[in-house]
Parts: C-alpha cells; structure tokens; sequence
C-alpha cells in the first residue's frame, strides 16, 4: 500500500515499532523504498517537531496507541489515502495530484479538487486512481467512496467500496475546509471485458451496523474513462475464493474456467450474484444464450422456469482470452427457508450445448433464509385502489392530523399484493396545491428500502412508511396527498383502478391535507 502512495523522497513514516517491523522486511528483504524512513518513538517535542521543522515529510502509518494522545492537537493532522499526513500547524497541503478537474455538485460532502487514474487498467496489475478533495461541510468518519466502472459497450459493472478516512486518524469528524488525499486500489478480476469504461464516484456513510445511509442529494459524478486491456492468461493464482475445477468444462466454442455464486444473505425474491469466467475456445459463429435455473437441493427438482439470457463475447475475441460474465437472478418466490443449486446451460440456434466432461452442471448452493410476513390486514382497511394487478392499496395512516410549515408529515401505505414480480418498483408520496404543483415529496423503495416489490409474497400486508419534510414557508391552506408506483428505471408509472380518487389512471389521491398556519 506504501509503494501506490504518492510520498516524496526522504519521507517518514511514524508509527509504533510493531507497526514499521513490516517497512524493515520491505526494505531489507524485498528491496523496495529504501527512500522512505520509519520513525519512533512518535514524541511530538524531541521527534515530530524536529523531523517537521526540517522541511521534511511525515505521514502517520498506523495507530500509535497511547503515544502523542494530542497530535490532531498540537499539529495539524490530513487524511491521505490510507496515511496521515503530518504538518505544521501554518503548513499548507500540497495536492500532488494536478492533471484532471471535474465539476462537483454543490450537494456533494466534499469537493473533488484534481484526480488522475492509471491510463490502462488489467487483471494483472492492480491501477490506481488518485484524487485531492476539501470537505464543504463536516465530514463524518464513516465517509466512504463507491468507485463504479461501467462498461460502454454493455452493461458490465464493477464496484469498488473503501473508507474516505483512514481508520487511525486521531481526530473524528473531518471539519469543513479540510483537504486530503484519496487513494483507491483498482483490482480487477481475472477476465473483466476488456474496452473502455466510464468511472463514476460517489460517496455515502456506512455504519458500524453496516447499513448504508446516503448523502441527501447527492449523484454520481463522472470522472471520464479509463482502458482495461484484455485478459489472455488463465492463472488459479488470481482467482481469490472463485471455485474453478481442474478439468475445465466446455460447452461448444466456450470452456468455463471458474465461478462464483455470492454468499450473501438472501430472502425468497432476492437477487443472487452469480459470476462466470469464460475462455474462448473458437470464435462463437452463432449468438449465443445462457439460462440460469434454481433446482431445489433435496430431490434435485427445477424450483421455477430458468432465467434465460444473452451470452455475449467480445468482437474478434482471440482463442485463450478470458471474458468475465456478471449475472443477477432471482431466488424462487414463496415463504419458508429452501436451499437450490444452481444449474447454467449454454445455448446456440435453440439447441443446449453440451457439458463436458459432464452431463449435468450445478454450481453454487444458495440458502434462503425467509423473512417475517404480516398477514393479519390493517384494522379497517378496504381496498382504495390496485394497481396492475401487482397489489392492492387497502388502507393508510396519516401524523399528525393538523399539520404546520417546517413539520414531517409521516404516511405509511398498507400493501396487499396480488401477484409476484421479479421487477422492483419505487413508491412516490406527493403533496400537491391546488395548481398540481409539488411543494413536498417522497420516493423510494417500500419499506425504507428494505421490502423491495421484487421479493412480495402474494396474500401479506407491506406496511410502508414514508416522512415528508414540509418547507418551513409553505403557505397554510388546501393541499392534496397523492401515492403511485413506478419503475424507477423508466419513469412509467403502474396503471391504477379501483377508486374514485384515481387521475390519468397513474395515481391515487389519499384526500387532502389542512395544513395550519405557523
């Protein structure tokens, strides 16, 4: 990690002996950065103040435990990759980083002042991508970035999570007009779709119960392109916890060299990752169509019809290169834990090609784990309105009764689904005045995104609740209180009937709000 980080020459790194043993055998055995000098003990009058005063470089390595408790303190202390850099407290920050600017929103935690990223990118050599930012407000410790790189000529993606801050920064919240270094490894696994990619970067919290909370308002911002070369080389060593068998399996023109199946927690509905490693054997001459089936792990019975999709190679891919494949498919509907293999079939012209050396595949166990289901319907609830023969709307609740300019307004919608879907819809709140226009709204998964339309179960009740912020000078008076589903990728919304409340068939009115005067 050392060696990726822009330090200069004569720099130092302080930190606890136990913590430079690793930069001795670095220098010693490996022979790499004997620039670079490790310092200790970390005592801020007979050490740091010298070294500093010195015009030389420091950079905090790693915790120092209870050595210099008043650092951030005494000097002034600013995240750099995954360093701390130490100055003087009248010392400015140098960016090192002077070749790219981009435009960052105002909504943005932090503004990205300059960045660059390795011009090509491949399997073999990890990349890196370099920016320097200044918060605009006071950044949290659980800042972290999302590095996505997006395939232009698919949609291939990959996504990259890391801290903001390095976990050893003696100081919590990162005041506004801070600067810093951010410093991402990009590895790439083995047999990423070789072209070009547009990177996106956006920040978000995580917190230590590992829920992810989003910066309100905040979009991706793109950053411009980079190049991944093509993978030619099947090497195990690269692989990580990939399952890749000894005798590579072929299905026509196609040898499968590995996969991996996440093992994260689903519920029935969910979507699981499946990833696939491809080694062209000859050029494809026909297209080609991959199907993916859940066959249920005791009794080996197909749980529901395959999802079957396109199966595409690069153009002109040479015999021996690697194509990575990135598939998600949904886990069968229903209630109760199940456990499926999952079972891939390659198809050209509408026949099955054949597995070989054998004659059935079945990769990656899947356990389900069911969620709990509120049967019981909400106390007097009547159906309001259906939507799409998807779900019912049958009742809502509405706090507080007599609202004022500046309060949240809490809605929560009881759902009743008809039917299951493998497609996720958003749900939009609106309050309207008498012109139609928006002065309040909300949108967002059911459930606060934690019971998506995708993994409903036909006969339960949703309950879905969503918090409108009323603008503090939002004129008292009529206003009306609208509900909707919709694909968020789209826009189209879900066709409705059913209520005398129903406008364009797209939206239901849920009456109207007297909202007080201040």
């Amino acid at each position: 990690m050392t060696l990726a980080h822009p330090l200069d020459d004569e720099a130092a790194l302080l930190a606890h002996w136990s913590d430079l043993t690793p930069l001795w055998y670095l220098q010693q055995i490996e022979g790499k950065r004997p620039d670079l000098l490790g310092l200790f003990p970390p005592d801020p009058a007979s050490v740091i103040q010298p070294w500093l005063e010195a015009g030389k470089s420091l950079y905090l390595a790693a915790p120092l435990n209870e050595y210099a408790p008043d650092l951030a303190q005494r000097f002034r202390v600013t995240p750099w990759g995954k360093l701390v850099r130490i100055l003087l407290p009248e010392q400015d920050v140098s960016c090192p980083v002077q070749s790219r600017t981009v435009d960052t929103p105002a909504s943005w935690p932090f503004a990205v002042m300059s960045w660059d990223v390795d011009p090509t990118l491949s399997s073999d050599v990890p990349g890196t991508l370099r920016f320097c930012w200044q918060a605009r407000d006071d950044l949290p410790p659980d800042t972290f970035l999302s590095l996505r790189l997006r395939w232009q000529e698919g949609d291939y993606q990959l996504n990259l999570n890391q801290p903001l801050l390095p976990e050893w920064l003696p100081k919590g919240t990162i005041p506004a007009g801070e600067e810093g270094l951010a410093v991402t490894s990009i590895r790439l696994p083995l047999g990423t779709p070789s072209g070009a990619y547009a990177l996106e970067l956006t920040p978000f919290r995580l917190h230590e119960d590992d829920s992810v909370e989003q910066f309100p308002g905040v979009e991706p911002i793109a950053l411009g392109q980079a190049t991944v070369d093509p993978a030619l080389e099947f090497r195990r060593a690269a692989l990580g916890d990939e399952t890749a068998p000894v005798v590579p399996l072929t299905a026509g023109p196609l040898a499968l060299r590995a996969w991996r199946v996440s093992d994260l927690p689903v519920r029935p509905g969910d979507p699981v990752q499946v990833e696939m490693l491809w080694q062209v054997r000859e050029r494809p001459t026909e297209p080609m169509t991959l199907s993916l089936g859940f066959r249920i792990a005791r009794g080996g019975r197909l749980a529901t019809q395959p999802v079957v999709m396109p199966l595409s190679m690069p153009e002109n891919a040479e015999p021996g290169t690697l194509v990575r494949t990135v598939h998600a498919v949904p886990v069968p509907h229903g209630r109760g834990d199940a456990s499926y293999w999952i079972e891939p079939r390659v198809q050209t012209s509408g026949r099955q090609l054949p597995w070989i050396p054998t004659w059935r595949l079945l990769i990656g166990q899947v356990r389900v784990t069911d969620r709990p289901h509120l049967d019981a319907q909400a106390a007097g609830a009547s159906t309001i309105a259906s939507f799409d023969e998807l779900a019912d709307l049958a009742a809502f609740q509405l706090e507080p009764a007599a609202p004022r300019p500046g309060d949240t307004l809490n809605l929560t919608l009881f759902w009743h689904p008809l039917a299951e879907t493998s497609q996720s819809y958003s749900v939009f709140v609106h309050l309207v005045d008498k012109e139609g226009r928006i002065v309040a709204q909300h949108d967002g998964v059911p459930a606060d995104g934690v019971l998506p339309t995708s993994i409903w179960v036909r006969g339960e009740v949703i309950l879905d609740p969503h918090a409108l912020s009323l603008p503090a000078d939002l004129p008292a008076g009529q206003y009306e209180l609208r509900a909707g589903l919709y694909d968020p990728a789209s826009g189209q919304r879900l066709p409705i009937s059913g209520s005398p409340g129903v406008v364009n068939g797209d939206y239901v009115s849920l009456g109207e709000v007297n909202l007080m005067p201040q």
